[in-house]
């Protein structure tokens, strides 16, 4: 994904295979974030749907996506 970054600086990718695949979120966003800090939709539809309470699910990747950009964004600011 970083090497895709590298050559697409700011084309909004689509980040398939976080959740029920499981895939690294964190690795992901840390690859995935463009120069300013965004860039990425990242799908996590399997699990939340499977979950037996998927507005709660939704809430908790909600929250541990936007943290990890937040941290991300931080890094590539103080460069």
């Amino acid at each position: 994904l970083a090497t895709v970054r590298d050559y697409l600086h700011h084309m909004p990718l689509l980040i398939p295979g976080i959740g029920a695949q499981g895939g690294n979120l964190e690795a992901t966003v840390r690859a995935g974030l463009d120069p300013n800090g965004g860039g990425v939709l990242i799908n996590v539809g399997r699990a939340i749907l499977g979950a037996s309470d998927p507005g709660a699910a939704a809430e908790t990747f909600r929250a541990q996506i936007a943290g990890l950009v937040m941290r991300r964004t931080e890094e590539i600011q103080k460069r």
